[in-house]
């Protein structure tokens, strides 16, 4: 019989970027293709929504909850309490829209202040054009300069969407607290197998 290790940490995924970017469809997306489901129920909170899976990935099983930020102004300042020491971040800039590229940089800045783990998405790559392909450049320089993982996506086609939430998962499971966490985990699992091995392999003495 085979056992799966469950580690007690939780994925947290939060998603940032300017209203409009693409982060809902980008999840959604994630939940058909990947997660297989047909329909999609979101828990609200102020200024953002999020949906909370019980997931297993090569023979590790743990939680994992994606927050949809709202992209409205009025919210801006709410956004640190979603992110703050939370293990993954997607920031989603628009390829067609300039200006959430601005936006994403001003993320970007607060969140290497407080040491966040970020993955940088530019989406709606179907709409990308040969002056679009310039700004896309220039996003992935930026990545590279602030050590983000780089991910260009489309909700349209599903373009490296999976790729995405794949990388954070593994990057997830491989976090030297979650690796120490299943070493224990299969060394808790070996000891009591040898030693049920033992019990069952001694024999009874007879009255």
């Amino acid at each position: 019989m085979s056992h799966s290790d469950y580690l007690q940490e939780e994925l947290t995924i939060v998603l940032l970027g300017e209203s409009g970017v693409g982060k809902t469809k980008l999840v959604i997306r994630y939940l058909v293709d990947v997660l297989k489901e047909t329909k999609t129920e979101w828990d609200s909170a102020m200024g953002a929504v999020h949906v909370k899976r019980t997931m297993q990935v090569d023979g590790v099983s743990f939680n994992m909850v994606i927050w949809d930020t709202s992209g409205d102004k009025k919210y801006d300042s709410m956004a640190a309490m979603y992110y703050l020491g939370r293990t993954a971040v997607i920031i989603c800039c628009d390829i067609s829209n300039s200006y959430s590229f601005v936006k994403a940089k001003d993320w970007a800045l607060q969140l290497t202040i407080h040491s966040c783990k970020i993955y940088l998405c530019a989406t709606k790559n179907d709409l990308c054009d040969e002056i679009e392909t310039a700004t896309l450049n220039n996003i992935q320089e930026y990545a590279e300069n602030i050590k983000a993982k780089f991910f260009v996506t489309s909700s349209h086609t599903g373009e490296n969407i999976s790729e995405l939430f794949h990388t954070i998962i593994e990057d997830f499971i491989s976090a030297p607290c979650n690796r120490k966490e299943i070493k224990k985990q299969k060394r808790r699992r070996k000891h009591v197998n040898l030693r049920c091995f033992w019990n069952y392999q001694r024999p009874k003495t007879e009255i």
